[in-house]
Formats: C-alpha cells, sequence, structure tokens
C-alpha cells in the first residue's frame, strides 16, 4: 500500500531480542575499587578506609541532638519507648530509635463557645476558654491520638453540666467565680482520669452573652436590677440618716419626762409633809388645827393683797390684811 512503510521485523520492540544483561556485583566492585591488577589504562580504586570511617563518623552524628531547659525529649526504640532525655545533649542510636522533643513550659490555651440553657431556662453565649502545658510527655504522646482535641471534648461537656446547673444571673454576676471553679475542676477530673499527660493551669469563663434577638430586654432587666439597687441604697442612706435622730429626740423626750417626773413627784412629797407633820396635833385638836390651817392658807393668799383693814378696838392703825388674820388667829387660839 502507497504511503506506508513496513518495519522490519528486527526493529518490532515486541519481538526484539534482548542482548544487553546488567552488570553483576563483581562488575561494579571492579569499576568502584578495581581488580587488583595494575594497568595503566584503568582508574585509580578509591580508598576503602576512609570512607568506611566517614559514613561511620556521619552515622554517629547524625544521633546527636539538643534538648533545651525547657524541654523533654521522648526517645523510642523500635516503637517502644525507651528513656526520657534531659535537657542537654543526648544521642539516640540512629534508624533504631527516634527522638521526639517537647515543650513541658510552654502554656497553650483552648478557646470553646456555645449557646446553651441555663437552669432557669434562659438562653445565653458562653465563651470559656482553658490554659495548659503538657504535664508527662510518655502521657502526651502515646495514651490519646489527639490530647488537645479530648481536653476540648471534655471542656465542652464541663461548660454545659456547670452552666445547665447554674442560673443566667449568676453566670453574668457573682456566679462566675464559682462556674470557673467547678468548670476547671470537672476538666482536671477527666484529663487524670485518661491520663492526658496535660496540666491545667487557668481557666477564664469569659462575660456571658445574650443571643441578639433578646439583647434588649435583657438589657431592660438589668437597668431595672441596677435601679432596684440603687433606689435600695438610697433608702438605706435615708433611713440611716433620719433613724439616729430619731433614736435622739425619742431619748431626749424620755430624759425630759423622768425629770418631770421626779419634780412633780418630790413636790407633791414637800406639800404633803407639812399635813403629815401636823396629822397628830389634828387628830387630838381637830378644830383649832383646821382653824389655824385655815388661816394660815388665808394669810398666805392675802400677803399678796393691797387692800388694808382696821382692828376692831377701833385703833387708828393701819394693818395689812395678813397681820390682821395673824392676830385675828392669835385671839382666836387664846380664846
Amino acid at each position: 500500500m502507497e504511503g506506508i512503510t513496513v518495519s522490519h521485523m528486527d526493529d518490532d520492540p515486541w519481538n526484539r531480542k534482548r542482548h544487553d544483561k546488567p552488570p553483576g556485583l563483581d562488575e561494579i566492585f571492579k569499576d568502584l575499587f578495581g581488580d587488583g591488577k595494575s594497568s595503566s589504562k584503568k582508574t585509580k580504586p578509591l580508598p576503602l578506609g576512609p570512607i568506611i570511617l566517614g559514613l561511620s563518623l556521619l552515622f554517629i552524628a547524625s544521633g546527636f541532638f539538643i534538648v533545651g531547659p525547657a524541654e523533654q525529649g521522648v526517645v523510642t526504640r523500635f516503637g517502644r519507648v525507651h528513656r526520657i532525655a534531659e535537657p542537654g545533649p543526648n544521642w539516640a542510636f540512629p534508624i533504631a530509635e527516634q527522638r521526639t522533643i517537647i515543650d513541658i513550659q510552654k502554656i497553650g490555651s483552648y478557646n470553646y463557645n456555645a449557646e446553651m440553657l441555663t437552669s432557669d431556662e434562659s438562653y445565653a453565649d458562653v465563651d470559656v476558654t482553658v490554659f495548659y502545658r503538657v504535664k508527662n510527655p510518655v502521657d502526651f504522646l502515646f495514651n490519646a491520638v489527639d490530647p488537645v482535641d479530648a481536653m476540648g471534648q471534655a471542656t465542652a461537656s464541663s461548660l454545659r453540666q456547670v452552666v445547665g446547673n447554674t442560673t443566667l444571673d449568676s453566670i453574668l454576676t457573682d456566679g462566675r467565680a464559682e462556674a470557673r471553679d467547678q468548670i476547671q475542676q470537672q476538666i482536671e477530673s477527666v484529663v487524670d482520669y485518661y491520663k492526658l499527660g496535660i496540666e491545667v493551669t487557668d481557666t477564664k469563663l469569659q462575660n456571658a452573652n445574650f443571643p441578639a434577638p433578646v439583647k434588649p430586654a435583657f438589657d431592660d432587666v438589668i437597668q431595672a436590677r441596677e435601679d432596684y439597687d440603687r433606689f435600695i441604697m438610697d433608702a438605706e442612706a435615708y433611713r440611716n440618716t433620719v433613724v439616729p435622730k430619731a433614736e435622739g429626740e425619742k431619748m431626749r423626750i424620755l430624759n425630759e419626762a423622768n425629770a418631770k417626773y421626779e419634780q412633780v413627784v418630790n413636790q407633791a412629797h414637800g406639800q404633803v409633809a407639812p399635813f403629815l407633820s401636823v396629822l397628830p396635833e389634828y387628830k387630838r385638836y381637830p378644830d383649832i388645827i383646821r382653824n389655824e390651817m385655815f388661816i394660815s392658807t388665808m394669810r398666805d393668799v392675802y400677803k399678796r393683797s393691797n387692800k388694808v383693814f382696821m382692828s376692831n378696838e377701833g385703833s387708828l392703825n393701819l394693818l395689812p390684811l395678813g397681820e390682821f388674820l395673824s392676830l385675828s388667829g392669835k385671839q382666836a387660839y387664846e380664846k
């Protein structure tokens, strides 16, 4: 057929016979190190000793590693934990041993945020941050596939349990510190139970926020609570001002009343004393004592009078009413 060239049977790659064979190991070593026969045309063989020594040094040097002051190295031999490498220079057998260096002083953080219901059926957006460090490198590497993720699951579970048993008002105000302590205790118990090799250094319970649709209503509640507290403080301040004054006024009135009581009683005793002193004589001579008392009383009354009386004898001597009554009483007593 024109335009088509038929290749020769020997050029077919499927039917062509392989005449070239790969070189053997003897030929490779001969090319590298020579066959031991001197020949000016052949290349000079490489020295075997220095090569072996260099490879040995490289092999040994590859096993050295440095552990920092805040680090620990975990050396495993064929997958099994062999030892803990302390800070400083260390050496691990290459190929057979592997090392993993972990910073045990570095503080890491894990943040978890979720919306959840509180015990009073309120809806809140709560955010918690857990700070941790590696305490046991062996447990951290081999007891869990992802220790940090396991700690995060413990954080989520602890947060939901604590918030679900706490009121929203407590989470927002004075109960946050207690809730934070409970969350950290539960996280630590889970981490220690599963031996994750992690130490929880601190837990921060951030401010709980309200969902956006209900935030205005919660703002009104908070404002009302603040007004309530302010009114109570104002009332207590007014009470602390008024009550002491009222107590002082009460004590003043009581003291004045007691003093007046003592005064009236003493005056009554003083007025009764003269009558008690003449009572024995009155019992013996009632008419005379009665007249004397009458005259004495009238004398006291008319001493303050400006009127003048004359005696019965027609004397021109003018006597004040008091003296006149006194003289008349004396004469009546003598009779």
